[in-house]
């Protein structure tokens, strides 16, 4: 079987780009590359671009990291510019021809392929999915990491304030995110990097990591001044619909701010219809990673007959399968050890969280210790942390981590939060801790009550005081955990997760 992967980031990316998915996509090869009778290729798209052409093309990938490099695969000069954010409101989401142009000549001298797992579209048009209809014995199959097919922000979550359920025929959109970034400066960025990778020089490393925003800011500038020389022959970024505005830090009818807009309320609305069609039209399985990403891919309009469920694998899996003993709730001191993993960012629930535990009664805060592990977003963060958990017990900070980390860090608690205020896929903080056999109170947004499948330690979103009452009542013994486990689902290996895959690929052969 061949199949090609494609992710916005190669899996190898030098300085980890990709997030979660480039790492699970990676693990998912590194079982299939041991099976015989597979022949596995990468390809990404979105990052790099050329000083003077404008063409997408594509080319073996230059940026790898530890790992091989022969099947690796991107294409230059894609103007549906990756992560998505780079791209927002720009017509090269829906459609761009030449890129579908590149990806056509690359399946004709790579392939054919029996599979092409999308891994998410960030990097890519919509209409790259319409070469179906040039390769209709390749199978087309889209994972549901993030929801970009239907918000360009991919998370349904409303300009840093709030999740969004209704983006009001596309006005939301026009007045969501607060940061518009320049085309150019990030076409620069791409020309810097791939430059340097041709001489073997990867971002992560001297020169070109110490200076890198040196160089880019230089190539922007020769190259704009080019531009003017040559008339702007020379440069040929996609234009945005709009010119975007002044930053307005108002509110209109106090339901939403209205920020620089970048395209226009019909853009957005037509934006989600068209990778609805394309996907309902083109794709063979639309994979969800959780039962409510299934849910809300079908609430979109997405076909119900092609979207399934299938958990995501994780090596973390293998844990929970040999530590075989259910953690305690309360630690030796009797005392209750929440943890925290991941991103200091709004959308996870961060901030609310440190809001929630500021304002539980001091009796119980007493009786909690609190352990953070999770990059510092600002100068001011950790300081902000401990002054608000002053009162607490005991309170432990890990600036950020790696799985080499977790068994320490995770080794005294006896209580994961996960308290989401957007529709998170199905967090790998989540399953890294249920793997260790760790409960989870969980929000009621995305795939973590899933895990768990315990409506007990399930709280209402952004309601402090439904996450205040679960915490007291388990410190006072009311609410009852020791059953937990029995409902609990089991995580998945890589093995069990790439053997379910395979038998969706067959399925759809």
């Amino acid at each position: 079987m061949r199949i090609l992967f494609y992710n916005w980031a190669n899996v190898y990316d030098p300085v980890g780009r990709g997030g979660g998915v480039a790492v699970y996509q990676r693990n998912l090869a590194e079982h299939f590359e041991h099976k015989e009778g597979f022949t596995i290729k990468y390809l990404s798209a979105g990052i790099f671009n050329d000083f003077f052409k404008s063409k997408a093309r594509w080319q073996r990938a230059r940026v790898n990291k530890g790992g091989p490099w022969k099947d690796h695969f991107e294409i230059i000069n894609s103007k549906a510019t990756a992560p998505a954010h780079f791209s927002y409101g720009m017509d090269a989401q829906v459609e761009d021809q030449g890129v579908v142009d590149a990806f056509e000549d690359f399946i004709e001298k790579e392939g054919p392929f029996d599979i092409i797992h999308f891994n998410n579209l960030e990097g890519l048009p919509a209409n790259v999915l319409t070469l179906k209809s040039k390769f209709p014995n390749t199978k087309f199959l889209l994972s549901m990491h993030n929801y970009y097919p239907f918000c360009p922000q991919v998370n349904l979550w409303f300009s840093e304030l709030i999740s969004c359920s209704d983006f009001k025929d596309g006005e939301k959109c026009v007045n969501c995110i607060w940061h518009y970034f320049h085309t150019e400066h990030i076409h620069a960025e791409g020309f810097v990097e791939q430059m340097f990778a041709r001489f073997g020089m990867l971002r992560d490393k001297g020169i070109l990591s110490r200076y890198f925003f040196h160089f880019r800011v230089v190539i922007w500038f020769l190259k704009f001044a080019l531009s003017k020389l040559s008339g702007g022959r020379l440069t040929k970024f996609p234009p945005r619909l709009n010119t975007p505005s002044r930053l307005e830090n108002k509110y209109k009818n106090r339901e939403y701010p209205i920020q620089s807009s970048v395209a226009t309320a019909d853009y957005f609305k037509n934006r989600r219809a068209v990778f609805v069609d394309y996907i309902n039209k083109y794709c063979d399985a639309v994979i969800g990673v959780s039962d409510r990403v299934s849910e809300i891919t079908r609430s979109f309009g997405v076909r119900s007959d092609i979207v399934k469920t299938l958990y995501i694998g994780t090596q973390q899996a293998e844990v929970f399968y040999e530590q075989k003993r259910e953690s305690p709730i309360f630690d030796e001191d009797g005392c209750l050890h929440i943890a925290y993993l991941g991103y200091m960012r709004r959308d996870k629930g961060y901030y609310f969280l440190l809001e929630a535990l500021a304002a539980l009664p001091k009796k119980y805060a007493r009786r909690i210790k609190v352990t953070v592990a999770a990059r510092s977003s600002h100068p001011n963060a950790v300081a902000h942390l401990y002054r608000t958990l002053s009162h607490f017990n005991e309170t432990n900070y890990y600036d950020g981590y790696t799985h080499n980390d977790l068994d320490e860090i995770l080794a005294p608690v006896t209580l994961g939060i996960i308290p989401s205020l957007w529709e998170d896929n199905l967090p790998q903080t989540a399953i890294e801790m249920h793997a260790r056999r760790i409960r989870l109170l969980v929000s009621d947004m995305g795939g973590a009550p899933e895990l768990g499948n315990f409506p007990d330690l399930v709280f209402k979103a952004d309601s402090k005081s439904e996450f205040i009452d679960k915490l007291i009542g388990l410190l006072d013994k009311t609410l009852l955990v020791d059953k937990y486990w029995k409902s609990a689902m089991p995580p998945k290996t890589m093995l069990d997760h790439s053997d379910e895959l395979l038998e969706l690929y067959n399925e759809a052969l």
